[in-house]
C-alpha cells in the first residue's frame, strides 16, 4: 500500500439522497459534516484527536447509511478507484480537514456529480421514498433497521410492484428491516407478508424466514408467510424450534411435512395431526413410548405401516406391531420389515418363519435373534434361497450344518462344508470345480484355522485373498504380506484390519491408492481405542504413523482419523486447525471431542462449524456464550436455543436435589 491515497471528500448537504437518509435518521446536524472515501488508510488520528467512545456501533452503522448515499450520487469515483474505507469528521470543517489530507501527501479525487438523469435528480432535489429506497437497496451495505421498516411498509402500499420487485432483488437486506419490529405495527407487516409471500422464489421466501424468525415475536409474521406462501422451499437455517412448534399447526401439509423432515423435536406435532399423510411421516422417526403407543392404534393403516420402517421401536413395540391387523399387502409389507429390523424378537421371528413370502422368510433366515428352533425349520424350507440363506449363517449349529451336507442343491452342500469347523484342506480340494472361488471365498470369510487363511492368502483370486486379508483371525506376517499385495483391494482389505497392527497400518497411511489410506487411517484410530497402551503417549507427541495421516493431502484420511476416539490431545489440536472444511466438522460431530477444543472451534473463520459446535450438545456455556454474539443470525439462534436446553436442564436437576 503507498504513503499516497487517493482521497473524496464531500458534505451530506452536497447530496439529495443523503439528507433524505437524515431527515429519516434525525441527524440533521451531520448535513454540514465532511464525509471522505479514500482508496486506503488516511491515518489522521494524530492530526485530529477523537474519543472512540464518542461512535458507538449504532452510529457507526447509521453513518454506513449515508456514506451509501454519497458513494450514489458521486458514482463516477467508485468506478475509477477502488474504495477501501470511508471515515466522517464532525469536529471539523471540509476545508481544515482537506488541508490536513494535503499535507499527509494524498492526492484528493476531482470527482463531479454524475449527469445522469437519476443521478442529477437525487442531488439537485429531495428524491421520493421510491427513488431512495430502491438507491440505498442496490448497494450491500448495513442498513438500520429503524430506517427502512417504515419505509419498505409505505411503499408495499403505495406501489405494490416496485416493492415485490426490490424483495426478490434484495431479500438479505429486507429480512434484516423486518428482523427488530419495534417502531411497525406487526398486523402490518403480516399483512403485507400475506399479500407478497406466494409471488415470491423459494431462496426469498427461506431468507425473509430466516430473518423474521430472529424478531423478539415473529410468530405471527412467519406464520403469515409460510401460510401464504408455496410450499415451503428448503430449510431456513434460524427458524428456531420455538416458532417452527408455533407455525406448524396452521402450515400447509408439504409444509409440515418439511418440517418435520428438518427436526425430529416436531414429531409430537405430527401424531396429534389431523392429516394421516403427517401422521404417517411422524411415524417413521418417533421415539417417545406415548407417541409410538398412539401411532400403534392409530385408525389408518399408512401410519401403522410407517411405523414398521421405524429403527427406534423397542422389541415390545414390535411384537404389539406383529399382532396388528393389516389388509395382505400392508402386511407383507409389515412383515417384510419386521424381519429385517434387527430389533425384532425371536418369537416374532418365529412368526415370520412360517410367512408365505419367500422374502420374509429369507430376511427372517438371516437375522442375529432367530431362535435354533427357527433355524431348523428354515433349514428344511421348501425355497433354495432360504435354506441357502440359513447354510451361511455364522452360528449355524454343526447338526444342522450336518444335515445340509445331505441336500440336493449342489451350492447348499459345498458351502455347508466349507463352513465347517472340521473340513479338513483335502476334502475342500475335491470340491475344486465350478463353485471353487465362491468356497475358498467362504472359508476365507469365516474360518479361524491360521492354516487355511495362509493357504487362501496365495490364492490367484483377488476376492479370496481379499477375504483373508479382512479376517480377524489371520497372522499378523499373512497381513503384513497381503499388505504389500499390487491389488488395491487387497491391500485396502487389510488397512480396514485393526489386527494389521500400527506398522503395518502405518505404512498403508501413505499408500498411493487414497481410498487404502482413508481405510488406514480409521483403523488407526480403531487400533487406539482397543490398545490402551498405545494412548499412554504424552499428549503434546504426535505418534508417526497418525503423522502421516495428518500430513496426507487427500483430505478423506483426515476426515475419517476425525471420526476416530481415544486420539492424542496433539493429533486433536492439528485436526481442529485442518485446512479443509469437513475435517474440522467431524471433530465437531466425533463424541470424543473435549469441550475446550469445542471453545477453540467456537471461534472458526467458516460459519459452518461455528453453527455445528452451537448445534452441538457437549459444547460449554462459554462456547454457547461467545456464539450468541455472533454475527451470523443462524449461529445466534442456535447457541441460544442450546443455552435454554442446559440452562433447563441445571434448574431440573438442582430441583430434583432438593426434593427430599
Amino acid at each position: 500500500m503507498s504513503d499516497s491515497e487517493v482521497y473524496h471528500i464531500a458534505l451530506p448537504s452536497q447530496c439529495g439522497l443523503a439528507r433524505f437518509v437524515l431527515r429519516r435518521l434525525a441527524r440533521e446536524q451531520w448535513l454540514e459534516v465532511p464525509w471522505v472515501h479514500a482508496t486506503g488508510p488516511l491515518e489522521l488520528h494524530d492530526a485530529i484527536p477523537e474519543d472512540p467512545a464518542d461512535f458507538p456501533r449504532a452510529t457507526m452503522i447509521e453513518a454506513g447509511v449515508v456514506s451509501s448515499a454519497l458513494r450514489q450520487a458521486f458514482s463516477p469515483f467508485w468506478q475509477d478507484f477502488e474504495v477501501s474505507q470511508y471515515s466522517f469528521w464532525p469536529t471539523t470543517t471540509l476545508e481544515t480537514l482537506d488541508a490536513i489530507l494535503q499535507s499527509k501527501g494524498h492526492t484528493r479525487a476531482a470527482v463531479k456529480p454524475s449527469l445522469g438523469t437519476e443521478a442529477k435528480s437525487a442531488i439537485a432535489q429531495d428524491p421520493t421514498a421510491l427513488e431512495a429506497t430502491r438507491r440505498l437497496l442496490s448497494l450491500w451495505w448495513p442498513t438500520p433497521a429503524s430506517f427502512l421498516q417504515p419505509l419498505i411498509c409505505d411503499l408495499i402500499e403505495s406501489d405494490f410492484e416496485a416493492a415485490l420487485a426490490l424483495l426478490e432483488a434484495h431479500q438479505s437486506h429486507l429480512a434484516a428491516c423486518f428482523s427488530e419490529q419495534a417502531d411497525v405495527p406487526r398486523a402490518r407487516v403480516a399483512e403485507a407478508l400475506a399479500m407478497i409471500g406466494p409471488r415470491l422464489s423459494q431462496a426469498a421466501r427461506a431468507t425473509l424466514l430466516g430473518g423474521l424468525s430472529s424478531a423478539k415475536d415473529p410468530v405471527a409474521l412467519v406464520q403469515a408467510l409460510v401460510t401464504a406462501s408455496h410450499p415451503l422451499g428448503g430449510s431456513p437455517p434460524a427458524l428456531t424450534i420455538a416458532v417452527a412448534r408455533e407455525v406448524f399447526p396452521n402450515s400447509r401439509l408439504e409444509t409440515k411435512l418439511k418440517l418435520l423432515q428438518r427436526d425430529g423435536r416436531l414429531t409430537d406435532l405430527g401424531v396429534k395431526d389431523a392429516h394421516s399423510e403427517v401422521r404417517a411421516a411422524a411415524a417413521r422417526s418417533a421415539s417417545a413410548a406415548t407417541d409410538i403407543a398412539v401411532l400403534l392404534a392409530d385408525p389408518a393403516e399408512k401410519v401403522r405401516v410407517a411405523l414398521a420402517k421405524n429403527g427406534r421401536l423397542s422389541s415390545h413395540h414390535l411384537e404389539a406391531l406383529s399382532r396388528t391387523v393389516f389388509s395382505p399387502g400392508a402386511r407383507a409389507e409389515v412383515e417384510l420389515d419386521l424381519a429385517r429390523n434387527p430389533k425384532t424378537p425371536p418369537e416374532v421371528l418365529a412368526h415370520l418363519a412360517k410367512s408365505e413370502r419367500v422374502d420374509v422368510r429369507c430376511a427372517a433366515a438371516g437375522h442375529e435373534q432367530l431362535s435354533e428352533s427357527s433355524m431348523e425349520e428354515l433349514s428344511r424350507d421348501s425355497a433354495d434361497t432360504v435354506r441357502q440363506r440359513v447354510v451361511r449363517r455364522g452360528d449355524l449349529p454343526d447338526r444342522l450344518r450336518e444335515c445340509l451336507l445331505r441336500d440336493s442343491v449342489d451350492v447348499i452342500r459345498f458351502l455347508a462344508l466349507a463352513g465347517a469347523s472340521n473340513s479338513t484342506d483335502a476334502e475342500l480340494s475335491q470340491l475344486d470345480g465350478t463353485l471353487r472361488v465362491e468356497l475358498r471365498e467362504a472359508v476365507s470369510r469365516n474360518t479361524k484355522d491360521p492354516h487355511k487363511l495362509v493357504r487362501f492368502a496365495a490364492d490367484s483370486a483377488q476376492s479370496v485373498r481379499q477375504l483373508v486379508g479382512a479376517n480377524a483371525a489371520t497372522p499378523l506376517a499373512i497381513l503384513e504380506q497381503l499388505s504389500r499385495d499390487a491389488n488395491a483391494y487387497v491391500r485396502g482389505a487389510v488397512a480396514s484390519n485393526v489386527a494389521a497392527g500400527a506398522e503395518v497400518l502405518g505404512r498403508l497411511s501413505v499408500d498411493p491408492t487414497p481410498q487404502v489410506r482413508t481405510a488406514a487411517a480409521a483403523s488407526l484410530g480403531k487400533l487406539r481405542a482397543v490398545a490402551p497402551q498405545a494412548a499412554t503417549l504424552e499428549s503434546e507427541q504426535v505418534p508417526p504413523e497418525l503423522e502421516e495421516v495428518l500430513l496426507d493431502p487427500i483430505a478423506a484420511s483426515r476426515r475419517e482419523l476425525a471420526r476416530q476416539r481415544n486420539l492424542p490431545r496433539a493429533v486433536l489440536e492439528a485436526l481442529a486447525e485442518d485446512a479443509d472444511l469437513k475435517v474440522r466438522l467431524q471433530l465437531v460431530r466425533a463424541v470424543s471431542t473435549p469441550p475446550d477444543l469445542l471453545e477453540l472451534l467456537c471461534t472458526d473463520a467458516d460459519s459452518e462449524v461455528r453453527a455445528a459446535v452451537a448445534a452441538c450438545p457437549r459444547a460449554s456455556v462459554a462456547a454457547l456464550s461467545q456464539l450468541a454474539q455472533d454475527e451470523n443470525l443462524h449461529i445466534r439462534a442456535l447457541a441460544l436455543e442450546q443455552m435454554a436446553k442446559k440452562t433447563g436442564s441445571k434448574k431440573t436437576s438442582s430441583k430434583q436435589k432438593r426434593t427430599p
